[in-house]
């Protein structure tokens, strides 16, 4: 979604707003068999599947993070890293499980509810340029592709 900048609402009644201040960079989704699908070749080359469902994921580094949230270089809204609607606070609550709302483009409003796959475990990295904070996030649903990624 070349130039779109995604936002995410969270927590209570999704009165949580965290914002990209750019686009989502090196983007890609993609669908694949949830957990416990298999698929079998037998000897005569013919094929059987079972699929228990079908997992839509979104992957793409979250860059320039600041500590505080502002304003980015494009003149948006940017959540900082820092403060109880910062990306800390949102990665903290996204590691439990809970649902929010990915908006592709922050001034649209369709959204696709998701879950948190990534980062879990894994510290943010450091831009080199300026400081600012890099991560690889990971977004998962179970009914809509991630269409234009």
């Amino acid at each position: 979604m070349t130039g779109r900048i995604p936002k995410i609402a969270w927590g209570a009644g999704f009165t949580g707003s965290l914002e990209f201040g750019y686009p989502l960079d090196f983007a890609i989704s993609y669908s694949k068999p949830r957990e416990g699908s298999d698929r079998v070749q037998f000897v005569s080359g013919e094929e059987s599947s079972w699929i228990t469902g079908t997992d839509f994921t979104l992957n793409g580094q979250v860059r320039w993070i600041p500590t505080n949230s502002g304003s980015s270089s494009l003149n948006v809204a940017q959540s900082g890293w820092d403060g109880q609607l910062g990306w800390q606070s949102f990665l903290e609550w996204g590691k439990t499980a809970q649902s929010f709302r990915f908006y592709a483009d922050r001034d649209e409003a369709s959204y696709i509810t998701s879950t948190l796959v990534d980062p879990i475990d894994q510290p943010p990295s450091l831009e080199p340029a300026d400081g600012t904070r890099v991560i690889q996030l990971t977004l998962r649903n179970p009914s809509s592709p991630y269409t234009g990624y």
